[in-house]
């Protein structure tokens, strides 16, 4: 009797360790499910997110971003709203005695019967150098009135003295490629002066 009892004793003892063993199985298996169900939620949380982030995004990403003209840049809106600095570099260099020799020479060039022409300044004072052709000799002092016409109405010239002569004419031609090549101005005032007192009586 007593070994039956010991026996039933010993089987219920086996029966609580598996019992235990089973539960804990259990328990070993449920975090890792638990993990995971965890990180599949969040990922469902987070996915409409990215979805309207590359909504927002336009093809090309970041890049594509940072080429979209602003407003106030050339290719955006309001263009003027910027001041361009290239314009306000050549307007800089148009009042160079370079730019507006050049300036000079292409007003007397308009004049119907002038060939060629060249042009230099003495502050608001333009000497003006013209070749004229063959058809309008007889009609030299005409021509030169409309060349000097032509010149006054440039900006920052308020008399035009215009010749002919071609000793003048090669001084001054003379003179207005030298700034072009680079040559100061002050450089040639000996010679300005010169020619300006030559002219004036003329002009």
């Amino acid at each position: 009797m007593d070994q039956e009892n010991q026996g039933q004793d010993r089987d219920k003892r086996e029966e609580n360790r598996d019992g235990r063993r089973d539960r804990d199985g259990s328990r070993s298996w449920l975090w890792p499910g638990v993990a995971l169900g965890s990180l599949l939620l969040l990922a469902l949380l987070l996915l409409p997110m990215n979805l309207n982030n590359r909504q927002q995004i336009p093809p090309g990403g970041r890049n594509m971003l940072e080429q979209t003209p602003l407003p106030g840049t050339p290719g955006g809106e309001n263009v003027g709203f910027m001041p361009d600095r290239t314009d306000r570099t050549d307007r800089m260099e148009d009042n160079s005695p370079e730019q507006l020799n050049r300036r000079i020479a292409s007003a007397a060039r308009s004049v119907e019967g002038v060939q060629n022409a060249w042009g230099i300044t003495s502050g608001s004072i333009a000497l003006v150098a013209v070749e004229l052709n063959d058809m309008v000799r007889g009609q030299v002092e005409a021509v030169k009135d409309e060349v000097s016409d032509q010149v006054e109405e440039l900006p920052g010239i308020d008399r035009a003295i215009v010749t002919a002569d071609p000793d003048l004419v090669v001084r001054i031609r003379k003179i207005s490629e030298g700034i072009a090549a680079g040559q100061p101005l002050s450089s040639f005032r000996t010679e300005i002066d010169a020619l300006l007192r030559s002219l004036a009586p003329a002009g």
